[in-house]
């Protein structure tokens, strides 16, 4: 395989090695140079790496200037076993002086990039870049600046390559829990990504201190990434690994290391009673989120601790992006990734790949490491990368119940179901796996992890048994429990579209619109559940001011019943089964400024959002004008304090358990039913001669 190798992918596998030394080297490990070194198939590469390694772990020691560190330049070179590294080394050294030199001035607190990003202080370093706090003086907004590392030199390339797609991949995510990025720029002189500044801390962090917390029943502390497997490497890192006691049962150390939240729109995912069970939240949103890029075609393959930061109350938002591919992406040749989290798949045909399980089984690996306080694949320096891989595809680690014996044995479960070595045996979506831990938080047992048929008999009991159900009507809604299994209702994947004369162009988030006639707004929908939409037309004279904005439900059509000319019926909900659906919304009229798209998606049809639509109708026959966003919304807060206070007692079997599945199917990001928002500056442009109007 390795002597297959183009000149490129290789340089690929020395750019993954240095970025693992020098990851280990910053997070205070004792990374062996030569072990890595010796992965790689020629003494010529070898040297490469030997050089680039060491020329960047002295430029990042000698400039943080750290106590107890031997950063002399002597003692570099010492360790260089030829003439040829000791000039590539100086070479490397040199580069880094130039790429300095060229930006506008050091990367130090009071200096800016550009004129416009005034740097505060630094928060983080990681294999392809340090990531600054700083000010955005144009908007005036705290932001994150993410740097890239070298400007210049071997491997600077590659670097770029991966920069240029994080920035792109960022940019077509929108989530609640995916950095926002908000500007990028590469050239000659510097590159860097602006992104939301996230107040938190990794997760490789978190388990570290929550390790070392007294109240913690695990390892001792940086055992996440000590070696113990069920064959450790030798006695000393048996010693190490102390007694494996696992995760604590309660949830206070995890609490006081993340903190709780504070207010405002994150959630607070540590109220629950044990670690597990706010491990388990934890994961969901993760879960959400990666369910999300699936759906935008975007597979992470690069999860791991270092990639997701936790905000007070545990909420999780994903980083680096910058190994992500869509499309027919992902077949590139060489390491990709971190050795401890890549899949078995990826390993046996040394690619990347573009298979959403193996974010499944790196998700898998996470919850294995938040449960156990350990990695499932741990590796010490001096282990040889063959014998981990070896390790990984025979699936040869310790039961997650062995060192987590407190853990439901239904999350043990769920774990072991996503880690499983064959792709085939996991789960096959992150929809079922996100499925999965919705129903073990619900008290379920879940309905793709295998579980003995006593215990999930007995799940079921108890979940019907905590129900607030009359005695009479216990025996049905047990039956009920038993054989309804359907898993949660998942939202569908909406995306924007304007259809002009015979040309239908799908619109970016915030894309302004270039109209030469009238236009049409619709929706490309990708549904995989049965799902009602009720869709509202948005318009006005400014983009953040709600009061110049108006809304005014319509009746989705199929594009081809439009075009034909099919008479518009009146506004209500319509329900789509799964496919792929195409729906003319909203003609788009010239002398407005922007237009745009509300839309509410649920899993049943919904009576409050029906009331609604007539409510707006009514005022907007009444008033000769549509009704302002603020007040519409206003209406609808109206609405649904109306319904509310209704005790559950009385209510139906029937509607009690409608409800139920409404709650395990609300996500996070905002309760059933979803809301969309689409909103666009139209722009008029002089139609070309002779086209159709």
């Amino acid at each position: 395989m390795e002597d297959q190798q183009e000149p490129g992918d290789l340089e690929r596998v020395i750019d993954r090695l240095v970025e693992r030394y020098i990851d280990e080297r910053i997070a205070g490990l004792d990374p062996d140079l030569e072990a890595l070194a010796s992965t790689l198939p020629d003494a010529e590469a070898r040297g490469r790496f030997r050089a680039r390694a060491l020329a960047e772990e002295y430029l990042i020691l000698s400039a943080e200037g750290p106590e107890g560190q031997d950063v002399r330049l002597e003692a570099y070179l010492r360790r260089l076993q030829s003439e040829a590294e000791r000039r590539l080394f100086h070479q490397v050294l040199g580069d880094e002086e130039r790429a300095r030199a060229s930006l506008p001035g050091e990367l130090v607190p009071g200096k800016r990039l550009d004129g416009r990003y005034e740097i505060r202080r630094k928060v983080g370093q990681g294999g392809m870049g340090t990531v600054y706090a700083a000010f955005d003086h144009k908007l005036e907004r705290e932001v994150a600046v993410k740097v890239l590392r070298l400007g210049a030199g071997p491997g600077a390339a590659n670097w770029a390559e991966l920069f240029q797609r994080e920035s792109k991949t960022l940019a077509r995510l929108a989530s609640h829990n995916i950095v926002t990025i908000h500007d990028a720029v590469s050239g000659a002189e510097h590159s860097y990504i602006v992104m939301d500044l996230v107040r938190g801390k990794d997760l490789l962090r978190i388990l570290e201190e929550v390790n070392s917390h007294p109240g913690s029943a695990g390892l001792q502390p940086g055992s996440g990434s000590s070696s113990s497997s069920s064959s450790p490497p030798n006695q000393h890192d048996q010693r190490r690994a102390g007694l494996e006691r696992g995760a604590p049962g309660r949830p206070e150390p995890l609490r006081q290391v993340i903190g709780r939240a504070q207010g405002g729109d994150r959630a607070d995912l540590l109220k629950d009673k044990t670690h597990a069970r706010c491990v388990a939240r934890i994961l969901r949103a993760i879960a959400v989120t990666l369910e999300h890029a699936h759906g935008a075609g975007v597979i992470h393959r690069d999860l791991k601790p270092q990639n997701v930061m936790l905000v007070p109350g545990g909420e999780p938002v994903l980083l680096d992006f910058g190994l992500a591919s869509w499309g027919a992406e992902g077949s590139e040749q060489g390491f990709r990734g971190t050795p401890e989290y890549m899949a078995p798949e990826q390993i046996e045909r040394m690619r990347a790949g573009n298979d959403p399980r193996t974010d499944v089984y790196q998700l898998g690996l996470m919850l294995y490491e938040m449960l156990a306080l350990r990695r499932a694949y741990p590796r010490t320096s001096r282990e040889e990368l063959w014998t981990l891989f070896e390790r990984i595809q025979k699936g040869e680690r310790v039961a997650l119940g062995a060192l987590a014996p407190r853990v439901p044995r239904a999350l043990r479960a769920i774990a072991e179901k996503a880690m499983d070595r064959d792709p085939a045996r996991r789960h096959q979506t992150m929809r079922e796996l996100r499925a999965d831990l919705v129903r073990f938080l619900a008290g379920l047992p879940p309905e793709h992890a295998p579980l003995p048929p006593a215990l999930r008999f007995g799940l079921r009991v108890g979940y019907v048994a905590r129900q607030p159900l009359t005695a009479a009507g216990a025996a049905v809604a047990l039956a009920a429990v038993l054989w309804f299994r359907t898993p949660p209702w998942v939202p569908p994947v909406l995306s924007v579209f304007k259809a002009e004369s015979s040309e239908v162009s799908r619109l970016e988030d915030g894309q302004r619109i270039e109209l030469a006639d009238i236009g049409v707004l619709g929706l490309d929908v990708e549904a995989d559940d049965s799902t009602w939409l009720y869709v509202f037309q948005l318009y006005g004279s400014s983009e953040e001011d709600k009061r110049a904005q108006f809304l005014h439900p319509v009746y989705p059509m199929s594009l081809e019943a439009y075009v034909q000319g099919e008479p518009p019926v009146a506004a209500r909900g319509v329900r789509f089964e799964p496919g792929n659906h195409q729906l003319a919304c909203a003609e788009l009229e010239r002398p407005r400024d922007y237009e745009g798209l509300v839309v509410y998606a649920c899993p049943a049809r919904d009576e409050v959002l029906e009331e609604w639509q007539s409510t707006l109708l009514a005022l907007e026959a009444e008033n000769g004008v549509a009704v302002p966003l603020a007040e519409a919304e206003q209406h609808l807060e109206n609405l649904r304090e109306s319904l509310r206070g209704d005790p559950l007692g009385t209510i139906s079997l029937e509607a009690r358990r409608h409800a139920v599945g409404n709650v395990l199917a609300a996500e996070k990001e905002g309760t059933i039913p979803r809301r969309y928002r689409f909103f666009h500056r139209v722009e008029l442009r002089r139609a070309a001669p002779g086209s159709p109007r």
